[in-house]
């Protein structure tokens, strides 16, 4: 294996080709200046024995010249999302040099990258691997792990490895008190060190019984078979029944000693009338199953749920030797990995769903729609277009099974799809199901951090199933390079060209239409503040006043068009700057979302609160009711909006809903009132916020998904981004919180 080509080999499963040249070249550089000296020394000690130096020793002949910018290359990694795609060149190129002991950093750095490079070939630690080299870049970057670098000793303070290992293990145990996330951190570095230190195998996981020659074979059970007959005793009751259970051995004759220690006497209990509360524990259990099975699924790759490497490489290989024979299942097998859907969906969904040849390359057409995509022709000005339909590249492998129209010949049963998954269950011990394979699409994305909505949107889900599809503005361009970056992975799995067409530089976008442009957005709220500035009549100011508070307020709370808008004041609170929004309604109860709001909203609220005060002083002797009605919302107990109307002569407050903003905006808002959900959801995915917290700040929430729930690692500090970059947001379109009304 020391041979050029085994060099090759090693550094393109550590530095994957799939890497940026620059990327790959700064951490190929880097690894040959920072690991190979120290390889020496630890080979010099008896360490690390089975890494070839030569494999740390950067060649020209195979690899191109090294940059040597490693603070761009991690830039890098990070804007294209990369940091996951290679460990290893994530942890080389992190940046250190602003920590307070660098060089100490550095010599934990290149300890560790050799340790895991031993690792790997020694092969089954990709776990640990994962994990040590994930650890040793948050030092560097997190401040929640950067701690753990000052409690580690220096590596230099020890001639072997062994005595590092020995240390670190009564450092574990002297630092029980720890956080949690740095007694992790230290237990991933402990695990490659005393791996290689002690020369451990991997852990290697396999499905029902293991053929494989160095397997231990189970040692054969002597002890007898034993029976236990059931002995009625005699109760009458119907309803409840006991028995009592015996245990013998037929060959209890032939062993020198009973193989089990009877201590008591065990009986079995039915009792009939439980029979209606076990149903509703049963329920409630499977509730919890469901929740827990969810979120697992939705977590890192699962070796039990989800079809793993080895199986797609060995379907994708297989499907396309098929194609070759004209093999019709095989196209539908194919076609399901890359799009997520079972054969038999495509019939149904024949009217929004086509597989056909465009521009000489096999596409999979979809039609999209959302409610917000419609808009009155007059707004054409105002409102940027949306596409209607999604043309997404197939494979050129599979351009002849397109070409035969396969959705005009039978569709394969589910029979003939499970006989055919078989032969490659068989051949290459995978464990391929059509579930599995439907499934792949997006877990693979869901790992890669992609939004759910793209995921949708690519599979050809309805709005009504995925309700971000209704909220999202997709540029197209956007939502194909996820769909070419799938399909690329998968290929590449089987050492396979997917030659997909280059894609257009194309304007266009999907979905939504309510993306307002930066000029429509400021001149927006521009129109609201003259709208009351211009009044002098304290009744219209205080009505168009609200209107500008509940725009403001509800554009950076994602507040959804309902009756009395953004509940109580008491609600907010200002110290934490936290608001507790409570604006849908579930089966079980209120779907309450609590968010960190922006400084500006803060300043608005308090600005409001001045406004009532003043209002309830100028109609405390004229307009009692007026005057009572502003002292319970400073209070907090009634709805913090509210307008004021003319009846009888007399003035009345009366709640916000949605019939009267409509009657008082009328044409200064001429498109839905929720157009703050539209526009601040792809605002946030274009600031590079998780679609997770995104889908957390706007209340879409699942079974198990609930922001802030059990099952929820949703934090305080995500939203706290999330305030910022609203803010942010604010500043660059110049809307600011404004005063009210001030007794002349």
């Amino acid at each position: 294996m020391n041979s050029p080509d085994g060099q090759v080999a090693f550094l393109n499963a550590l530095i994957p080709t799939k890497l940026p040249d620059t990327v790959r070249q700064t951490s190929l550089g880097y690894l040959h200046q920072l690991c190979l000296p120290l390889l020496q020394e630890h080979q010099r000690a008896g360490d690390m024995l089975n890494l070839p130096a030569e494999y740390l020793s950067y060649s020209s002949q195979h690899f191109p010249a090294a940059s040597t910018d490693r603070a761009a290359a991690h830039k890098t990694l990070v804007t294209s999302k990369l940091l996951t795609l290679s460990p290893l060149a994530s942890a080389l190129n992190t940046p250190w040099g602003s920590l307070p002991n660098a060089e100490k950093y550095e010599q934990w750095l290149g300890l560790v990258i050799l340790c895991c490079c031993s690792l790997h070939i020694k092969g089954d630690h990709n776990s640990a691997i994962e994990s040590a080299l994930r650890e040793i870049r948050l030092i560097a970057t997190n401040a929640n792990h950067q701690p753990l670098l000052e409690l580690l000793p220096s590596p230099q303070d020890f001639d072997y490895l062994l005595q590092l290992d020995e240390h670190l293990h009564e450092l574990r145990k002297s630092y029980l008190n720890l956080p949690s996330v740095q007694q992790q951190g230290l237990g991933y570095l402990t695990v490659v060190i005393r791996s290689v230190a002690r020369n451990r195998k991997g852990v290697t996981r396999q499905r029902g019984e293991s053929s494989s020659p160095t397997s231990v074979p189970p040692t054969p059970q002597t002890a007898a078979t034993f029976f236990v007959p059931l002995i009625d005793t005699g109760v009458d009751d119907p309803e409840f029944r006991i028995e009592k259970l015996t245990s013998f051995s037929k060959a209890s004759e032939n062993e020198d000693k009973p193989t089990t220690i009877v201590t008591s006497v065990p009986y079995r209990f039915h009792d009939r009338s439980l029979h209606k509360k076990e149903i509703a524990l049963q329920a409630i259990h499977s509730i919890r199953l469901a929740e827990q099975m969810r979120v697992r699924q939705q977590s890192l790759p699962c070796s039990f749920e989800q079809a793993s490497e080895w199986d797609i490489e060995h379907l994708v290989t297989h499907a396309l030797s098929a194609l070759t024979r004209n093999d019709h299942t095989a196209g539908w097998v194919l076609l399901s990995l890359l799009s997520g859907r079972d054969p038999g969906w495509h019939l149904p969904n024949a009217h929004k769903v086509r597989i056909t040849i465009i521009n000489q390359a096999p596409c999979r057409t979809l039609t999209h729609r959302v409610p917000a995509g419609r808009q009155p022709n007059h707004l054409d000005a105002l409102l940027p277009a949306v596409l209607n339909t999604l043309h997404l590249p197939l494979p050129q492998q599979m351009t002849a099974w397109v070409e035969s129209a396969p959705l005009q010949a039978p569709l394969p049963t589910a029979q003939v799809l499970r006989t055919w998954l078989k032969a490659i269950n068989q051949a290459h011990s995978t464990r391929l199901t059509m579930g599995r394979i439907n499934r792949y699409m997006e877990h693979w994305l869901l790992n890669q951090g992609t939004d759910r909505a793209v995921i949708a949107l690519i599979r050809g889900d309805a709005h009504q199933g995925r309700p971000s599809l209704s909220y999202s503005h997709q540029e197209r361009i956007d939502v194909l390079a996820h769909h070419y970056r799938f399909i690329n992975a998968v290929f590449d799995l089987s050492g396979q060209q997917a030659s997909l067409p280059p894609i257009k530089a194309k304007s266009g976008a999907l979905g939504s239409r309510l993306h307002l442009p930066g000029r429509v957005l400021h001149n927006l709220f521009s129109v609201l503040a003259q709208a009351f500035n211009l009044e002098k009549d304290f009744i219209n100011f205080h009505n168009k006043y609200v209107v500008y508070v509940w725009a403001l307020l509800s554009f950076v709370t994602g507040h959804r068009d309902v009756n009395a808008p953004m509940g109580l004041l008491s609600d907010l609170n200002p110290h934490q700057q936290t608001w507790w929004i409570s604006d849908k309604e579930r089966r079980h109860g209120l779907a309450a979302r609590t968010l960190v709001v922006p400084a500006t909203a803060i300043e608005q609220v308090n600005l409001y609160k001045e406004h009532l005060s003043d209002i309830a002083s100028y109609a405390r002797l004229s307009i009692a009711t007026v005057c009572a009605r502003c002292e319970r919302t400073l209070s907090g107990d009634e709805n913090s909006l509210f307008f004021l109307e003319e009846n009888d002569g007399a003035v009345v407050p009366v709640e916000i809903t949605p019939s009267r903003l409509a009657l008082i905006l009328g044409e200064q808002l001429p498109w839905a009132r929720n157009w703050g959900r539209h526009h601040m959801r792809s605002e946030l995915l274009r600031y590079q916020v998780s679609p997770e917290v995104i889908d957390g700040w706007m209340g879409h929430e699942e079974l198990g998904e609930e922001a802030m729930g059990p099952f929820s690692q949703l934090g305080m500090s995500q939203l706290r981004r999330v305030a910022d970059v609203i803010q942010a947001i604010l500043t660059h379109h110049e809307i600011k919180a404004l005063p009210g009304w001030k007794t002349r």
